[in-house]
């Protein structure tokens, strides 16, 4: 790499530390509310692009070089800042697993934009410029209302030894999870997403304790159906579940945890069959994107609850 490719690197890699900054870090550090109301994929899609419009301007200014080349310089550059954000715990792995396919898509939207404007005004790159501004407007838009909101929901299944309502009761109060009892996920196994722990039930309502000290409460809801458990989702600490992500709470305005649910049903020769099932709402531009993570999220967490109690009933028996 030239002298010159460095510095360019350098000087993109600082511009992509602004926006970050801008976007997220000083919200944190002067104590706004802001975060509350912000929707973090949208300001993700546009800080994006805007790194996007940076990369061809700052690596490439008179749109000479190829694309694919500007593009790898840039997408080197925004893996060292990753590097850098997690390596400081600004971000967690999973986080940044999750959102570098949009970064890397929105980063090449935004490169084909400036070269297309360039192109299209005899090589006035300067014109551009302006455009440098866009990720630094986004964070006081709110843009949360338009986006659509859908309801998902995803059910994980295992059949255990004993009664349903052996089961149920051993659902309700987990005593502490030992390492020896977990099974291997995705998701906590080698992205390190904080694991459950154990829970207990007072007064109608189950408290719920991970890793890192992640806290949140599920709160009984009656129901006629004896092999049925069902809760609402209460976050009375937000701050409890900063370990899970710094950006996004589970109330919004990305993504609501609305319930979830047990359902307990004879399978015979002494077995039952446990399904449980977490609902939830996405208002993000790319719901299907993030629904698809979602998935691999809940059903990780579902096993990681379900195992330890199938093991537990069976050494019960």
């Amino acid at each position: 790499m030239t002298k010159r490719s460095r510095m360019n690197a350098l000087v993109f890699l600082i511009y992509a530390a602004c926006v970050y900054g801008v976007t997220f870090f000083l919200d944190y550090m002067s104590g706004s509310d802001r975060n509350v109301s912000m929707n973090i994929t949208l300001f993700l899609t546009f800080s994006s692009l805007g790194l996007g419009i940076a990369a061809q301007l700052i690596f490439d200014w008179h749109g000479r070089r190829t694309f694919g080349a500007v593009y790898t310089n840039a997408a080197l550059t925004v893996l060292a800042l990753f590097v850098v954000l997690f390596i400081a715990s600004y971000e967690t792995a999973i986080c940044i697993v999750i959102a570098a396919p949009v970064v890397y898509l929105t980063l090449a939207v935004g490169m084909w934009l400036v070269r297309a404007i360039i192109g299209g005004l005899a090589g006035k790159p300067h014109l551009c410029l302006p455009l440098l501004a866009l990720p630094f407007l986004t964070p006081v838009v709110d843009f949360g209302a338009l986006m659509p909101m859908k309801t998902y929901s995803v059910s994980t299944q295992i059949e255990m030894l004993g009664s349903p309502e052996h089961i149920m009761a051993l659902t309700q109060s987990v005593p502490l999870i030992d390492d020896t009892e977990r099974p291997w996920t995705l998701t906590h196994s080698i992205l390190q997403a904080p694991r459950p722990l154990k829970a207990k039930v007072e007064n109608g309502i189950r408290y719920a304790t991970w890793e890192n000290g992640v806290a949140f409460q599920e709160v009984l809801t009656p129901t006629d159906d004896p092999k049925v458990l069902e809760w609402r989702f209460a976050f009375p600490d937000l701050a409890a579940l900063l370990p899970l992500d710094a950006h996004v709470t589970p109330v919004g305005p990305d993504i609501f945890l609305d319930k979830g649910r047990y359902h307990f049903a004879d399978a015979g020769n002494g077995r039952t069959l446990v399904t449980l099932t977490t609902t939830y709402r996405l208002r993000t531009p790319m719901n299907g994107y993030f629904a698809a993570w979602g998935a691999i999220l809940l059903d990780d967490c579902h096993n990681a609850v379900l195992h330890v109690i199938a093991n537990r009933a069976k050494d019960a028996i």
